[in-house]
């Protein structure tokens, strides 16, 4: 098993790792978690134990830096179209607060540059910049589903649930990012009723399935059909597992009975009837609730109807 994380681990949590039998972790080069709540000599300390914790382990770690390419930023563009100065406030908001010049650098007394407080030894000016495009390229990316998650909060007496819903939601959005559906991605989360996760899930087509081997509704403004072709789009719907339905296949365990499912959109009529059969009695989603299509193989009245059930209800929460 691999561990992928936001920055180093702490003490704690890398003796969790080790104890789970974890093979290697990845990090971005920004400052680790402890580095803030410490003082220098703290920070030494805590960084000196970690590194050595990872000796004599057999965990690997590793500097990660991803990079959303052009074509990955401009999907998330079609797919999300939201407003480039939102995007641009947003993706500065995240450099903000991950990237911070004097971990990567610091000044001597004599005003040269030199290496600041992250321990890669390789690290040099050019590299810097090329990892701060890569880092810049990525947080855009996220800029993206990141607005697209920006739901309104109240101030009610369920604010804390609220807020659980919220950071729950914006998983989801980021889920929805890993579908190979070209058109829609569509995430889904379900929590049990001790607020753990137990599944997670996304649409997408059959797993192992080569591109060809499924229709696929791309986009294709260069055709004559155009990006709304309603036949070619139809083509694909027989085929795609959606994301409440691999939510609960891949969920890791087995009774899911008055649990939450959050869910990007509203679910479908496939999907209704299967959330209703594993007992799941919240249901939180992130757009207004649907009760029609243009597409025909998809419908959304199963979900209206059960909402309105006054003999079974379910708790419905519209994040939009």
């Amino acid at each position: 098993m691999q561990s992928f994380r936001v920055t180093k681990t702490v003490l704690l949590l890398l003796k969790l790792l080790v104890q789970s039998k974890v093979k290697r972790v990845f990090y971005l080069p920004i400052e680790p978690e402890y580095f803030k709540r410490a003082n220098d000599e703290d920070f030494d300390v805590e960084m000196s134990r970690v590194d050595e914790l990872f000796k004599v382990s057999s965990i690997a770690q590793s500097v990660f830096v991803p990079r959303a390419g052009k074509d990955v930023i401009d999907v998330a563009e079609r797919k999300h179209q939201t407003e480039t100065s939102q995007r641009t406030t947003e993706q500065r908001n995240l450099l903000n607060k991950y990237w911070h010049v004097e971990w990567f650098e610091t000044e001597d007394d004599q005003g040269n540059i030199c290496q600041g407080r992250l321990p890669w030894r390789t690290f040099n000016c050019e590299m810097r910049e090329q990892v701060k495009k890569d880092f810049e390229s990525i947080t855009e990316w996220m800029a993206h589903a990141l607005i697209k998650s920006k739901l309104p909060r109240d101030a009610s007496s369920e604010v804390f649930r609220r807020r659980q819903d919220i950071h729950l939601m914006k998983l989801a959005f980021f889920l929805a990012e890993r579908t190979d559906d070209p058109k829609r991605g569509v995430g889904a989360v379900i929590v049990n009723k001790d607020k753990d996760i137990v599944g997670l899930g996304w649409n997408g087509f059959p797993t192992k399935s080569l591109y060809g081997e499924f229709p696929r509704a791309a986009y294709n403004e260069n055709t004559s059909r155009g990006d709304n072709d309603a036949h070619y789009q139809d083509q694909k719907y027989p085929y795609i597992i959606h994301a409440v339905q691999n939510a609960l296949l891949m969920r890791n365990t087995k009774s899911i009975q008055d649990a939450t499912l959050v869910v990007t959109m509203t679910p479908c009529d496939d999907c209704t009837p299967l959330t209703d059969m594993q007992g799941i009695k919240r249901v939180v989603f992130g757009e207004r609730i649907r009760s029609d299509s243009s597409r025909p193989l998809i419908k959304f009245t199963k979900f209206r109807k059960r909402v309105d059930d006054r003999d079974n209800p379910i708790e419905c929460l519209e994040l939009k």
